[in-house]
């Protein structure tokens, strides 16, 4: 009777071993690869660290049906036993199971801690989340995709990462004499009445909407570098609906000053201006734009109701406590979610020193002018300073184009800003271009790229855009 018995267990182990096991291997195994393919081809799950750790989860977890499961089912099922007949899955099957067991809960865990102190109203325990997590998402992730993009750390969002390449909207159109075309053409009236330059120059059209959609729809590029000075905010708008790219899908940068005034309140309502011009309910990246009320090439100093930031009133003025004023503002913008990330421009080791001695968080971009001339006589102590903080630094003006307070004074009053990049002519990048076989530019970009630094064009040439993507992601032989 036991003999009966034990045979009729042995029997009902075996089928449903068979009709149980098997489709509850193929399920887990199909459910496990969906799994690895959905958090590596979602840009949502790909800028997050939780994502990463699923993924591992997910691959251990069908190694585990694999080395497991199946190996359980030939032997109970069909009386099949690999390990009889090979010590190395013997072997393999012995550590693999107990391992993957482990790193599966491991897994698991850190994900769930990952989200708890992401979704956490505490602002320093949001930072736990990144850092190292990031960059082992980062190399995880650039297996699968081509797409260039670098993690923010400091103020920004766990996962959010910076598009490599992007397009600065101010401005477009207008012919310069005598350094020939640079796009610096606002297209809209200059909102602020204070400005006594008034609305643009005659002639020029809503070229910032063109711009923006031949960059999203034609070009494919992601990432918008904007700022409320550019007076162009709702071409921008404009040319984000006519692309038709869904907004989840799109990077926008901005920044608040220099011709508006800076200050506590006034950071605030210029971006609150700012999300209603740009018709979205967040920005990506928001920079305070320069770390003054008035940068040189400025004909007017706005006027700001923060004391700090009050230059009438000598007094209660102090640039150091403006910066921290406006910076404190920003970390406001941040914790509220009206900016994914918050970060600066033009700032100098010293401004960037102020924010760690005021014991802040500090930002997670700074973006400066950067190229060979400037590199030796300052950029490079700013870059090393940069990287040890975290700070991702952002280029502009990569050929060496000056701003306008950088322009001779018998130039700047006639709507001249810009200048033929002198650095395609150096003897010393052309000889380099040749050696190389490659553009004079594409020798600058390298080199930029090179550094770990990130920049952003301002020109639509589909030549040019070629030539930075095969310049920037190949290596020079």
């Amino acid at each position: 009777m036991s003999t009966s018995l034990g045979e009729s267990l042995a029997f009902i182990a075996q089928k449903a071993c068979i009709y149980f096991g098997i489709p509850l291997l193929i399920v887990g195994t199909l459910g496990g690869l969906l799994n690895v393919v959905v958090f590596l081809s979602l840009r949502t799950f790909r800028e997050s660290s939780c994502a990463f750790y699923l993924t591992i989860m997910s691959i251990v977890n069908v190694g585990q049906l694999i080395t497991g499961l199946l190996v359980r089912i030939m032997i109970t099922g069909f009386g099949i036993d690999w390990t009889q007949t090979s010590l190395i899955i013997c072997k393999l099957r012995y550590f693999i199971i107990p391992i993957a067991a482990l790193i599966s809960f491991t897994s698991i865990t850190l994900a769930t801690m990952d989200q708890y102190f992401a979704t956490s109203f505490r602002r320093r325990w949001q930072e736990w989340t990144n850092t190292r997590n990031i960059r082992a998402s980062r190399r995880l992730k650039s297996l699968f995709t081509d797409v260039p993009s670098f993690p923010l750390f400091n103020s920004a969002e766990a996962g959010l990462s910076l598009p490599a390449l992007g397009l600065g909207t101010g401005f477009y159109g207008m012919e310069n004499e005598p350094y020939g075309m640079y796009p610096e053409c606002g297209d809209e009236p200059h909102d602020d009445p204070s400005d006594p330059l008034g609305p643009p120059p005659p002639g020029c059209g809503p070229n910032s909407q063109k711009a923006v959609y031949t960059w999203l729809s034609k070009a494919g590029g992601r990432r918008l570098d904007c700022a409320n000075s550019y007076y162009n905010h709702r071409s921008v708008a404009r040319g984000i609906e006519q692309s038709h790219v869904d907004r989840s899908q799109i990077f926008i940068l901005s920044k608040v000053g220099p011709t508006f005034p800076l200050g506590f309140n006034e950071t605030i309502q210029q971006t609150l201006d700012i999300l209603q011009q740009l018709q979205t309910g967040w920005i990506d990246l928001l920079l305070v734009h320069w770390p003054v009320m008035k940068h040189p090439g400025q004909p007017y100093v706005p006027k700001s109701s923060d004391p700090a930031c009050n230059t009438t009133n000598p007094l209660t003025y102090n640039e150091k406590g403006c910066r921290l004023s406006t910076w404190s503002a920003m970390l406001v913008l941040f914790n509220l979610g009206l900016a994914r990330s918050i970060g600066v421009a033009n700032y100098d080791i010293t401004h960037l020193q102020e924010i760690i001695d005021a014991g802040l968080p500090l930002p997670s971009v700074n973006q400066v002018s950067f190229h060979p001339y400037n590199y030796r006589t300052g950029r490079a102590d700013l870059l090393e300073f940069c990287q040890k903080n975290q700070i991702q630094l952002v280029a502009y003006s990569p050929m060496g184009v000056l701003d306008v307070h950088q322009f001779p004074v018998e130039h700047q009053n006639k709507g001249t800003t810009g200048l033929s990049p002198t650095l395609l002519e150096d003897p010393v990048i052309t000889s380099l271009a040749k050696a190389y076989n490659r553009t004079p530019a594409q020798i600058l970009l390298r080199w930029i790229y090179q550094l770990g630094i990130r920049k952003h064009k301002t020109q639509l040439d589909k030549q040019h855009l070629l030539a930075f993507n095969n310049t920037t992601y190949s290596t020079f032989t």
